[in-house]
C-alpha cells in the first residue's frame, strides 16, 4: 500500500459516504479484525507507483483509543527508498511531525528504536505488506488465551476448543475436505504475512471473543475455498506454507449446472449441484454462497430448508444480492426469497 492508502486502511472506522454497491462501504473490517486477537496491530508495507518505490508504517491501538476515547491516535511514518542501494530518505511534510510519529511508535509498539522498525521490511521485498498483532490477550494464569490453537498443527490455526467436538463426532472422517470445510475458521486472509508478537509494555485492554462459525476448526480448509478465482501470481502463504487452492466445481461428481433467472434484475445465474466422493451425511443438502469470488457463507443449509437429504453440496455466485456488513450473510430481499425457494426445489429434483 501507498501511504494514502495505507491511511485509509487504518481510519476506515469513519468511512466516506460511498456508493450502495461499492466494496468498503462500512469500513475495511481492519479494527474489527485485530480486536479479536490483540490490543494493537503495526502495518508495515511497500508499494510501487510510477516509479516512486515508498514504504510506510502505520499503528493503531485499541488502548490508545480508550485512554482518549475523543481522540484516535494512529502515528504514522513514511519514506522513499531505492531498491537497488536499499537507500531510504524520510518523508516530512510537517517540520517535526516524522519525528513526533516515530516516538508514538516506539512507546506503543513492541520496538524501541526506529532501527529496529525498519528490520521488518527484510523480509517484505520490493511490495507487499506485514501486519503484527501485538499485545496479545492472556488468561489469570498467563497463558495465550486467543481461543486459537497454534500447536496442534504447526502447518495450521485451530480453534482451541475443537477437541472436544472432535471427540463428540468421531464418525466424521477428519481427513475429509467436507468435515474440514465445514469445521473451518471464518476468517478473511489477503496475500499479507500476518503475524503474533507478545510484548513487555503493559496495555490494558478489553478481550474480544473470535467469531466462529459452526464448530470451527481448520483455518487452512477455509482458505484454500476462500476466492473462486484469483490472478495466477496471488498466493496465500499461511504459516510460511502457501495454501493449496481447490475449486469446488471442479471437485463435485456427477455435477449438473442449473441456471436460473431472477425476475426482478432479469440476469441469469449458475448453481453447480453435485456430490463429494466419500463426503460424510449432511442433515440437510449444504450450499456455498460466493459473493463477486470471495466465499461468504460456506457449506450451509439453503437458509433453514430441510428435508430428505442425499449429501447434495451446491455452489453458486449470487452477485446481484447484498452481502450484510460483515461480509458472512446476505441482506434480506425478495431476490434472496426467490433463491431459497429456488434452491429448496432444485435439490429435490436433482
Amino acid at each position: 500500500m501507498n501511504p494514502i492508502s495505507l491511511w485509509k486502511c487504518m481510519t476506515s472506522a469513519c468511512p466516506n459516504r460511498k456508493p450502495p454497491d461499492s466494496i468498503g462501504q462500512n469500513g475495511t473490517g481492519f479494527k474489527a479484525a485485530i480486536s479479536c486477537l490483540g490490543a494493537g496491530a503495526i502495518v508495515f508495507t511497500r508499494h510501487v507507483h510510477n516509479s516512486t518505490p515508498t514504504q510506510s508504517i502505520g499503528l493503531r491501538s485499541l488502548s490508545g483509543e480508550e485512554t482518549d476515547k475523543k481522540c484516535i491516535v494512529i502515528p504514522m511514518v513514511n519514506y522513499k527508498y531505492d531498491p537497488v542501494t536499499a537507500e531510504i530518505r524520510r518523508c516530512e511534510r510537517n517540520p517535526g511531525q516524522f519525528c513526533i510519529n516515530m516516538s508514538m511508535l516506539q512507546k506503543l509498539s513492541p520496538y524501541n528504536s526506529e532501527e529496529e522498525l525498519l528490520q521488518n521490511f527484510n523480509d517484505i521485498g520490493p511490495h507487499g505488506t506485514k501486519i503484527i498483532v501485538f499485545n496479545l490477550s492472556h488468561d489469570a494464569k498467563g497463558d495465550l488465551d486467543l481461543d486459537l490453537d497454534f500447536n496442534t498443527d504447526t502447518k495450521d490455526i485451530r480453534i482451541s476448543a475443537s477437541t472436544k467436538h472432535a471427540e463428540n463426532n468421531a464418525v466424521w472422517d477428519q481427513n475429509h475436505v467436507v468435515y474440514q470445510y465445514r469445521t473451518s475458521l471464518r476468517a478473511s486472509v489477503t496475500h499479507t504475512i500476518i503475524s503474533a508478537v507478545t510484548f513487555s509494555k503493559e496495555i490494558h485492554f478489553c478481550k474480544s471473543s473470535v467469531y466462529m462459525f459452526l464448530n470451527c476448526r481448520f483455518l487452512q480448509a477455509y482458505v484454500s475455498i476462500l476466492y473462486m478465482g484469483l490472478p495466477v501470481h496471488f498466493r496465500i502463504i499461511l504459516r510460511g506454507e502457501e495454501v493449496k487452492r481447490c475449486n469446488l466445481v471442479t471437485e463435485l461428481k456427477h455435477s449438473q449446472h442449473i441456471r436460473y433467472r431472477c425476475s426482478a434484475t432479469e440476469r441469469e445465474d449458475e448453481v453447480v449441484l453435485g456430490f463429494l466422493d466419500d463426503a460424510p451425511d449432511f442433515d440437510t443438502d449444504r450450499f456455498c454462497f460466493y459473493y463477486k469470488q470471495r466465499l461468504i457463507l460456506p457449506f450451509v443449509p439453503a437458509y433453514g430448508f430441510s428435508g430428505r437429504s442425499r449429501s447434495i453440496v451446491g455452489v453458486l455466485q449470487p452477485n446481484h444480492l447484498k452481502p450484510a456488513r460483515n461480509k458472512q450473510d446476505f441482506q434480506w430481499s425478495s431476490e434472496l426469497a426467490e433463491l431459497q425457494k429456488f434452491l429448496m426445489e432444485m435439490g429435490a429434483e436433482f
